[in-house]
């Protein structure tokens, strides 16, 4: 019968200290899948913030928000995942007010920072959301 070595404790050692720093990395800053699902999330409302502008500037230049996203003389934006276009729905009783709504899928871990857009918080639950615009402009 032969007795392990120090060799063999040594990397026993080095394997468990490997797999708890794993274990912490992974708890405190999540998965790659879920690393992945933030980014995609921070994409969309990066891409609702700019369709925001294009629609406020199409306002000003025409006096009226457009009736679809295909009004816009930009590319029309798309979710990331879906290649889908983000949902706009212009007021029905209000013309300066419109809806940009998209689907996330990752839960918030943290509140502030890039989850907010026009001063709105997305909610903490994965899911379609809307925000509500006010483009601050009367429609002639």
């Amino acid at each position: 019968m032969t007795r392990p070595g120090a060799g063999s404790w040594l990397l026993g050692a080095a394997v468990l200290v490997v797999v708890a720093a794993l274990t912490i990395y992974f708890a405190t800053i999540g998965s790659p899948q879920l690393l992945r699902q933030q980014r995609e999330d921070q994409q969309r409302l990066q891409d609702l913030h700019r369709l925001s502008i294009q629609l406020e500037k199409y306002q000003t230049v025409h006096g009226r928000l457009p009736t679809s996203q295909s009004d816009l003389v930009e590319d029309v934006l798309r979710d990331p995942v879906t290649g889908q276009p983000y949902e706009y729905l212009p007021s029905s009783t209000n013309p300066a007010s419109f809806r940009l709504c998209a689907s996330f899928t990752a839960p918030l871990r943290r509140k502030g920072g890039w989850d907010e857009i026009n001063g709105q918080q997305r909610p903490a639950q994965a899911g379609r959301h809307c925000f509500v615009f006010e483009t601050g402009e009367v429609a002639r």
